[in-house]
């Protein structure tokens, strides 16, 4: 009798366009340290996809031309730590550039995925706040 080993996955919100043209918002998910390019490598031929409204489907690799990578929802969602959620290396405004729903209102995307980036939008906002407040001097207002 074989053990199944338990890989932790991280969810990864992506843009998934099909060879029928049609473009997908959701989620792929990859164990931790691994890039959805090494997903699409492995040797499925199928892949579970979340849609953003929790529908889940199987598509076949063969079908997928791209796949872009909107942003690590477990990194946003799996603390509240101001420093964690922005990143040490990395400032407030590249990271908001990634989520920001703004940045995808010209793709027509469904209001499932708006709701998803906006919610980690606020938490990076929050978090910037946090650190805002924190680093304040007394009397500087």
């Amino acid at each position: 009798m074989q053990s199944q080993q338990h890989v932790e996955k991280q969810r990864i919100l992506v843009e998934v366009q099909l060879s029928t043209g049609v473009s997908l918002f959701g989620y792929m998910y990859a164990g931790r340290g691994t890039r959805v390019s090494d997903v699409l490598n492995d040797q499925r031929a199928f892949l579970p996809f979340e849609a953003v409204d929790g529908k889940t489907t199987l598509h076949a690799k063969n079908a997928i031309l791209q796949v872009f990578e909107i942003c690590n929802v477990s990194h946003y969602m799996s603390q509240n730590a101001p420093y964690f959620l922005l990143g040490v290396q990395r400032a407030f405004h590249q990271q908001i550039s990634v989520c920001h729903p703004d940045h995808f209102l010209h793709r027509n995307p469904p209001q499932a995925l708006i709701k998803v980036l906006a919610d980690i939008s606020q938490r990076l906002n929050t978090a910037y706040q946090a650190i805002k407040t924190e680093r304040r001097i007394p009397g500087d207002d």
